[in-house]
């Protein structure tokens, strides 16, 4: 399911997108290197994202030592970068679980969960979710799974 984000949210895919084209091989077997050029895509595409007011970088999940990625506080949406497709269920859920803590410790609550990765992760993760874990969450935000190797707007979690 294709999806029409707003202006600011395009503007951050887009720039996750970039990043990842600058700065990632998916062919790279050495997993020092794939580190290393995670690490830089991360930091190319944050360094964009604080260009624009309310957004906040490494933010602190409340009472837990864990940081989201991107963070808009307009809007209250999440943004978190899986470079690669691989093992992307393990983190997708363990970015999940620090929505679902800090939406439980803080009074600014997370509305909107933007998880990006490769479209391989997507396609497993759309497998591997139940239907009505997706169903149970959508009560208290939203979840959406954006491809970085695809030029497709966004993709629903369905």
């Amino acid at each position: 399911m294709v999806e029409v984000f707003c202006k600011r949210e395009n503007e951050i895919i887009e720039w996750a997108r970039k990043s990842y084209h600058d700065h990632w091989d998916p062919e790279e077997k050495d997993e020092g290197k794939g580190d290393k050029n995670s690490i830089k895509v991360h930091k190319a595409w944050q360094k964009e994202c604080l260009s624009l007011p309310s957004f906040e970088c490494e933010k602190k999940v409340a009472k837990i030592s864990q940081k989201f990625d991107v963070f808009d506080s307009i809007s209250s949406t999440v943004y978190e970068l899986k470079t690669s497709g691989n093992n992307s269920d393990h983190e997708f859920y363990k970015d999940l679980f620090k929505v679902l803590v800090h939406n439980k410790n803080s009074e600014q609550k997370i509305k909107r969960f933007i998880f990006l990765t490769e479209q391989k992760g997507i396609k497993a993760l759309r497998r591997k979710m139940p239907h009505e874990i997706k169903v149970m969450l959508e009560q208290d935000f939203s979840i959406r799974l954006v491809s970085l190797d695809s030029d497709k707007t966004g993709m629903n979690a369905e």
